[in-house]
């Protein structure tokens, strides 16, 4: 906590001279005593310094915008910023009328209490990290990528199918899922909402209706290698958030959280980047990644 107060002290002292002081506020952190940047939940023109979830807000220049992918501050023509609008409710009394601010819904209550990733509400690129059913940190898929929801894992848009895009110009009816055999999306009005058939069920997209599975149609679970020791001796109590790479396996990764461990498997043409704790596309990288027969090396 010495360092936190050391830079607050700084920049108090900074800022004392234009009688201006540091807004403080709440951030998600997941790393322990590391200044991490992040993006305003509500203003453009800001960025937070968090470290041990306390939050500095700097501004960049007058008319430009925070871009938390490139970490620069840019016109706003260049920046993909959707701070979310304050909704206001009106209540009347026989004095006066006062609007009161309406919290908006928080994604990560549909989640186990171990937490997970979830899709943004408003952009097909990013997601939010949560931990304790808590809202989080939102995080940024690489450019031309989406988040696939499914696999919890940054995909390319064709297998990613974002709900927000998915049936946009689609015909009203039904459409299998790239990531689950049991699932599938309704599209009604151009609007999707993922659907699942009953557990003993898979969807057959010639006829698109759940059937009963069998041998001929049963569902192959995604393969994973075990988890090796040196990640189980990374991942302790002290840990909140962290995304951990397979010691061999460039595909592989793990989510560690206060000592529990949840895998993630970049999907084809993609793979693990520690720098950026996401699946990033393969290009002219070499690594060996994890197959479902055996070892493979992409090149």
């Amino acid at each position: 906590m010495g360092k936190i107060f050391q830079l607050l002290a700084s920049i108090w002292l900074i800022n004392y001279a234009h009688a201006k002081l540091p807004e403080v506020i709440d951030c998600f952190s997941s790393l322990v005593d590391t200044w991490e940047l992040r993006p305003h939940p509500a203003d453009c023109n800001a960025y937070i310094s968090c470290m041990n979830n306390i939050g500095v807000v700097f501004r960049c220049p007058e008319g430009l915008f925070y871009d938390a992918f490139r970490v620069i501050c840019d016109v706003p023509e260049k920046v993909s910023c959707m701070a979310p609008p304050t909704t206001i409710t009106t209540t009347t009394t026989e004095d006066d009328t006062t609007p009161a601010p309406v919290e908006p819904a928080n994604p990560c209550n549909s989640l186990s209490e171990e937490g997970g990733e979830v899709p943004h509400s408003k952009q097909c690129g990013w997601f939010v990290n949560c931990v304790d059913q808590s809202e989080g940190l939102t995080s940024f898929c690489p450019e031309n990528l989406h988040f696939n929801a499914l696999m919890q894992v940054c995909d390319i848009p064709e297998r990613a199918q974002c709900l927000l895009k998915v049936c946009n110009d689609q015909p009203d009816g039904l459409l299998a899922s790239k990531n689950s055999c049991k699932q599938y999306i309704e599209c009604q009005s151009s609007k999707a909402t993922l659907r699942s058939c009953r557990e003993s069920e898979v969807f057959d997209e010639p006829t698109k209706m759940c059937v009963p599975e069998d041998d001929a149609n049963r569902c192959q679970p995604q393969l994973i290698p075990p988890v090796p020791l040196e990640v189980r001796n990374a991942c302790t109590t002290e840990v909140r958030s962290q995304m951990i790479g397979h010691p061999e396996y460039c595909d592989v990764y793990y989510r560690c959280i206060k000592g529990g461990l949840s895998v993630r498997k970049c999907q084809s043409g993609l793979y693990f980047d520690q720098d950026k704790s996401v699946c990033v596309l393969m290009g002219e990288h070499e690594c060996f990644i994890f197959g479902d027969n055996a070892d493979s090396l992409v090149e």
